[in-house]
């Protein structure tokens, strides 16, 4: 490595073998596999999906150094959640259903309703003062992971379809990496599903993903969403099964909050199981669950070599398991623990 003192311009030219072969420091891995230290994720939602429920159960993982979902978070460090618009006896309800028990490393709030309440500055992304003053009081507090949430209520008038109006952000979430910070963006979808507003704001973005609804969501059900990557640079092609698209389901245990999560693809294994085991046809279960009859086929054929087996090559319709199973009332899931959190499949 160069000595820090007075490095110039020319120092910093290396041919490619030297700089394919200069010693750097690693990158800690925050939240295995995707989540790294120095990178940018952009998360988008619709609106009351459960985002500002996900972004604090995030840090809450990273800062006691446990896991969420099958993402394990091997290296507690300091984060910090700028939360933009809900109101401050939400963000401590948030908190306190989390709990602090077993924190390693701090999680640091920032409320702009308590700032508000104290006549402090409104957090605005769009000026240049605002995000030196953050940025300065981040590194003074050695945070790692910084979490805002979200764009929208903290970019107040920016258009968002241009790319001009994100830039001086975007610049500043690139020095941001350069100092060692890891940045998580929420952001809001548009009626298509996507990202709302102009596509630059990927471009320096290392993951993004975006949080659907489930088809056959019910209010009732409170937090539950589908979750999708759609960018995944940080991630290695040998952890792709970590990255599967997956349901998530917040509930309450003890009056603390408990993640369920499964893969889409077992999903529908066990929902297509089950309709073969009431008698329906292929034809008539590929309609059932809107997806084409190959992608079926391909079900039925991991059902065949999965722990869940069919009697007689299917043709008894009886789902059976290797295993004891516990099933539910509803959809028939079974819940297993994995990696810190239960899952249901």
């Amino acid at each position: 490595m160069l000595n820090p003192v007075h490095v110039t311009m020319e120092d910093i030219v290396m041919e490619s073998e030297d700089f394919a072969n200069a010693e750097i420091p690693n990158r800690k891995i925050l939240l295995h596999p995707w989540l790294l230290e120095e990178t940018i994720t952009l998360i988008s939602g619709f609106r009351g999906c459960g985002k500002s429920w996900l972004g604090f159960s995030i840090l809450d993982a990273i800062t006691k150094g446990t896991a969420f979902g099958p993402w394990k978070a091997p290296t507690p460090v300091p984060c910090f959640y700028l939360d933009g618009e809900m109101h401050i006896s939400d963000t401590q309800a948030r908190l306190k259903y989390l709990g602090a028990e077993g924190r390693k490393e701090p999680l640091y709030v920032y409320s702009d309703a308590l700032a508000a309440l104290y006549g402090v500055q409104s957090s605005s992304l769009l000026k240049a003062d605002w995000r030196r003053n953050i940025e300065d009081l981040l590194i003074s507090l050695k945070v790692k992971v910084l979490a805002l949430d979200n764009i929208a209520s903290l970019s107040p008038g920016i258009d968002e379809n241009t790319k001009q109006a994100w830039d001086p952000v975007n610049q500043w979430l690139l020095r941001l990496r350069f100092k060692g910070i890891a940045t998580i963006l929420f952001h809001h979808v548009s009626k298509g599903g996507t990202q709302r507003g102009t596509s630059a704001r990927e471009d320096n973005v290392d993951v993004s993903i975006q949080l659907s609804q489930p088809p056959d969501y019910s209010p009732q059900e409170g937090c539950r969403f589908l979750l999708n990557f759609t960018k995944r640079r940080t991630v290695a092609d040998a952890h792709s099964d970590l990255i599967e698209p997956r349901e998530f389901l917040l509930q309450s245990q003890d009056n603390h909050a408990i993640w369920v999560t499964r893969t889409v693809a077992k999903k529908h294994q066990l929902e297509v199981a089950q309709y073969l085991s009431e008698g329906y046809k292929q034809t008539e279960i590929a309609e059932l669950l809107n997806i084409d009859r190959g992608q079926l086929s391909r079900i039925v054929r991991e059902l065949k070599q999965s722990p869940f087996l069919l009697k007689s090559q299917l043709d008894h319709q009886e789902l059976t398991t290797k295993k004891a199973e516990k099933k539910s009332k509803k959809s028939q899931l079974i819940a297993i623990n994995v990696d810190g959190t239960e899952e249901y499949e």
